[in-house]
């Protein structure tokens, strides 16, 4: 498994999680077109990507969901409380579906778990990503490390 760093900070955040037969966006706060050249400069391709993960609904993170999601398809993972805070720049023509911290869901190979993080927004999460033995986590705009992150975050090797 391969995390690609697409781009991070306060002008947009976007991580590439990648498996030999499956590839998922985690947030997108950059616009379509940049998001397309950075996935294609990782060396993979946008028309891959099996769905989108939002961690929250800061613009940083979701500026560039909607027509990601759009374009190729994808659907879209996140939170109850993320998606009403979104405030409809989730448009028409995405495909949600409802996540939870604590539950664990598979896209392709990839076994995702969301896991409640300390930051301002309606519901944050961080995740871990499980693949062929390898245990990736993210976890971005903590506030401070909880013992439920470090717990998440354990045993990680990306």
């Amino acid at each position: 498994m391969k995390l690609h760093v697409l781009a991070s900070g306060s002008s947009g955040n976007s991580v590439l999680v990648e498996s030999e037969k499956t590839l998922l966006l985690v947030d997108c706060g950059l616009s379509g077109a940049e998001a397309g050249r950075r996935i294609t400069a990782a060396g993979c391709v946008p028309e891959e990507i099996g769905a989108i993960v939002v961690s929250h609904e800061h613009t940083d993170h979701v500026q560039g969901v909607g027509i990601m999601a759009r374009r190729f398809g994808s659907p879209v993972y996140l939170t109850p409380g993320t998606l009403q805070g979104c405030n409809g720049q989730l448009k028409e023509g995405v495909r949600t579906e409802m996540i939870e911290a604590g539950r664990s869901f598979e896209i392709g190979e990839i076994v995702v778990r969301p896991f409640s993080i300390s930051h301002d927004a309606a519901d944050p999460v961080g995740f871990t990503f499980s693949c062929g033995g390898v245990k990736a986590g993210l976890a971005t705009d903590v506030g401070f490390s909880t013992a439920l992150v470090r717990q998440h975050l354990s045993g990680c090797n990306l």
